[in-house]
């Protein structure tokens, strides 16, 4: 065999075989980013360009023009809730929230990666109103735009405009998610129903001393348990969601039974909207529900039930 013909097969079989490689390599690679509903900085860099990925900045409006991830479209607080609604925050009907993807160019067949700035539960609140309508292949960035930029990963400014599509949910919309004040305070009630209800608000709010906006009484659920959304990541410093072990650990606390139902509320459920993608999506619990309009819907019932530390009654 002349040295001209060898050399000729070695470069054949290393391109063959490197070609093999590269093609697993890209299957491995689809697949990680593919199965996972907490995604990292370093994968998204990866995929970001991706025609069927679309990535949703939900930082405030100003933050995104000043400097986002490439391609990113923003969506703001107000685009997910119901502007007609006379409690303020609750969540947006599907056909509102289909109008508003479609003409950001966002398809049915996309794969969407959603961000914030202080820890997901903004793009917490948009994977809930996603998962509930029945569009499942939505992720949340793990640390958030601050995990982009701690790997130095390019960035541009000003606003991202696609070609608009006509998005509609065409999955099973389910309200096994939600949770309205009716329904909540007819299962207190039920002496037979094993209901834990998860406070997911500052120590402050839950114990009445702090009474945020459009709340008309301070204080807590009756039996409500409080673990503060915060303390799913690490809140105070890369915004990383904790270890399972430790997840495990935090919430293992308070909830007995797995099979429990599990109701989780905030101020107007965006913060619980975290706590419920931690609880569904990475411990696995089954029976989880968003308690929609949270604290601000309960408190402006006069005849349901509040509690208050005893300490904050004898201050004020």
């Amino acid at each position: 065999m002349s040295w001209n013909r060898a050399l000729y097969i070695l470069i054949l079989l290393s391109v063959l075989f490197g070609c093999k490689e590269t093609e697993k390599s890209t299957e491995d690679h689809s697949d990680q980013w593919k199965s996972a509903q907490l995604i990292e900085a370093e994968i998204v860099s990866k995929i970001h360009s991706y025609p069927t990925v679309k990535i949703i900045d939900l930082r405030p409006t100003e933050n995104y023009l000043e400097g986002h991830i490439p391609g990113a479209l923003s969506l703001s607080r107000a685009e997910m809730t119901a502007p007609e609604h006379p409690i303020p925050g609750m969540r947006a009907l599907p056909k509102q929230l289909a109008a508003t993807l479609g003409s950001k160019g966002i398809k049915n067949t996309d794969t969407l990666v959603l961000y914030d700035g202080r820890g997901n539960a903004e793009a917490a609140r948009l994977w809930c109103l996603l998962y509930a309508n029945g569009f499942t292949n939505s992720k949340l960035l793990n640390g958030g735009y601050g995990a982009w930029t701690a790997l130095e990963l390019p960035i541009e400014s000003g606003s991202v405009q696609n070609e608009p599509f006509s998005f509609e949910f065409k999955g099973d919309i389910s309200q096994d998610l939600w949770i309205d004040t009716e329904e909540l305070h007819s299962w207190l009630q039920d002496t037979t129903r094993n209901v834990t209800i998860i406070d997911t608000r500052t120590h402050d709010e839950y114990s009445g001393k702090r009474q945020k906006a459009n709340a008309l009484r301070a204080g807590h659920i009756p039996g409500a348990k409080r673990i503060d959304w915060a303390d799913g990541l690490n809140y105070h410093g890369d915004h990383q969601v904790k270890s399972i072990e430790d997840l495990q650990e935090l919430y293992e606390r308070i909830i007995e039974e797995r099979s429990d139902t599990i109701v989780v509320y905030c101020h107007s459920g965006v913060r619980s909207s975290f706590t419920t993608f931690v609880l569904t999506q990475l411990l696995d619990y089954k029976n989880v529900r968003n308690y929609d309009g949270s604290w601000t819907a309960w408190s402006r019932r006069p005849e349901l039930p509040i509690e208050q530390d005893s300490i904050t009654q004898i201050l004020k």
